[in-house]
């Protein structure tokens, strides 16, 4: 077994591997299951993606926080850009439109639903970045955010405002532009555009 598989393994039944990873390669890990989850997809049931990917993407590993340490960027921006594919690949094709702000919706919640609105604000996990006041950082954040406020799926959309919500009191200027125009989008349900205006005030779960 190659050292990735080892490491999604491990994850997907949240527990350490038995081998070290230095946070570089832990970037490289998080790029190939973003960038593979397409596939990755298909060996597990959504349950067990949603409690690995909230082990992997939080503070039960703590990977990201790590990896948010680095002195270079170059491998974190790979790792920013691999981000869309976990979106549109997994949360896009798997979760419900459920509002888990409101802990209802027209459809019953996906196991997937809770990680995806989740993924900003698991402690220690993605948000590390922001938090990490670093200007590269930031940008990088806020780019990833804003690009994937471009998406239609409810969840992702939740996901994005919960997201910007959490940054919007130390970074207005650069996310409260994003946060009206969610509020401006003529095709969005309702419960997300007042939860985009509630997030410009901070009022977000």
């Amino acid at each position: 077994m190659d050292a990735f598989q080892h490491w999604l393994d491990c994850g997907m039944n949240e527990r350490y591997p038995d081998r070290e990873f230095t946070p570089t390669q832990l970037a490289e890990c998080f790029i190939r299951l973003n960038r593979g989850i397409s596939t990755i997809k298909l060996s597990w049931g959504d349950s067990q993606l949603a409690s690995g990917l909230w082990y992997l993407y939080g503070s039960g590993s703590c990977y990201l926080s790590n990896i948010s340490h680095l002195d270079q960027d170059g491998i974190v921006t790979e790792f920013f850009r691999s981000v869309p594919a976990l979106y549109s690949d997994l949360f896009a094709d798997r979760c419900t439109t459920f509002f888990s702000h409101l802990d209802s919706g027209p459809e019953p919640a996906n196991p997937l639903n809770g990680p995806c609105y989740m993924l900003w604000d698991m402690d220690g996990g993605i948000d590390s970045f922001w938090h990490s006041g670093r200007r590269e950082y930031v940008e990088l954040s806020v780019r990833l955010l804003e690009d994937l406020s471009a998406l239609t799926h409810p969840a992702i959309i939740e996901s994005v405002v919960h997201g910007l919500g959490h940054m919007v009191d130390n970074y207005r200027g650069k996310c409260q532009p994003i946060l009206e125009r969610i509020m401006d989008r003529a095709q969005l349900p309702q419960e997300l555009k007042d939860y985009a205006a509630n997030a410009i005030h901070h009022y977000i779960q």
